[in-house]
């Protein structure tokens, strides 16, 4: 609660619009959250950044096939301690994310249940090899708007409580 009180004087100082009712119904997270996908049957740890759009987690053993004249996708993610989980859903669209000082990746992307403390939402999520990276997921600006406030000072503030 400390860090949401100064976050409003330091805007209230500036001049800017700032409501207290709206901030304090925010729940500040840290910048690495546990999440829940595919219903609540799957968690692993999240990288909150506020630099990304939208949400993308680690997909590996990646492999596109039709059924029922529609792309679909089947994929492993795996939450950091080797417990591994198979998802197979259609590809809605695809993306093409532009990477700092790398060529630019086109991405298949799905509708996803995601749980982010008690906040559900089904959100597109784009599937990326992030075997090179810590944090199975990303979570981004488009998720988290309205909803939370992100602390760059903390971690794991949060556990996945939605109902599915």
């Amino acid at each position: 609660m400390k860090n949401q009180t100064a976050r409003l004087i330091i805007v209230c100082l500036f001049g800017l619009y700032c409501s207290v009712s709206g901030a304090a119904e925010k729940k500040t997270i840290g910048w690495v959250e546990p999440i829940s996908i595919d219903g609540g049957k799957f968690t692993f740890l999240a990288k909150i950044d506020t630099g990304a759009d939208g949400l993308s987690i680690n997909a590996q053993d990646v492999r596109q096939f039709e059924k029922n004249g529609q792309n679909w996708v089947s994929f492993i993610i795996t939450n950091g301690k080797g417990r591994e989980h198979l998802i197979m859903k259609p590809i809605i669209s695809y993306v093409r994310v532009k990477r700092k000082e790398m060529k630019s990746e086109r991405r298949p992307v799905i509708m996803m249940d995601v749980c982010l403390d008690q906040h559900h939402s089904e959100e597109k999520v784009n599937l990326v090899n992030r075997g090179n990276y810590k944090y199975q997921g990303l979570i981004g600006r488009r998720f988290l708007e309205g909803h939370f406030l992100v602390d760059s000072e903390i971690t794991n503030t949060t556990k996945p409580k939605c109902k599915f």
